[in-house]
C-alpha cells in the first residue's frame, strides 16, 4: 500500500508528486471521521500558508479546506 502524504515544504505528495492532498489523499482521508480529517488539513493549511507565500492564501484555503465534505447536519426536532 502507498502512502499519499504531504512533502514538504514543496506541498506534493510524496507517492504521486501531485499536490498536496491529492485525490488518493482526500479519499483515504473522506474514508475516515471527517471532523478528524479536516482538522488535520487545516492544521496542514496553516503550515502550508507559511511554507507557500507565492501561492494565494484563497488557493490553499481550496486545496485544504474543501478537500474532504464535511457531513450535513440535521436540524434537531423539537
Amino acid at each position: 500500500m502507498t502512502l499519499h502524504r504531504p512533502q514538504r515544504p514543496a506541498w506534493v505528495c510524496e507517492a504521486c508528486k501531485r499536490p498536496y492532498p491529492c485525490p488518493d489523499a482526500q479519499t483515504a482521508l473522506a474514508a475516515g471521521d471527517p471532523w478528524a480529517a479536516t482538522t488535520y488539513l487545516a492544521s496542514l493549511f496553516v503550515t502550508a500558508v507559511n511554507d507557500l507565500p507565492a501561492v494565494p492564501v484563497l488557493d490553499l484555503y481550496a486545496r485544504f479546506m474543501l478537500a474532504v465534505p464535511l457531513p450535513r447536519r440535521r436540524a434537531k426536532r423539537r
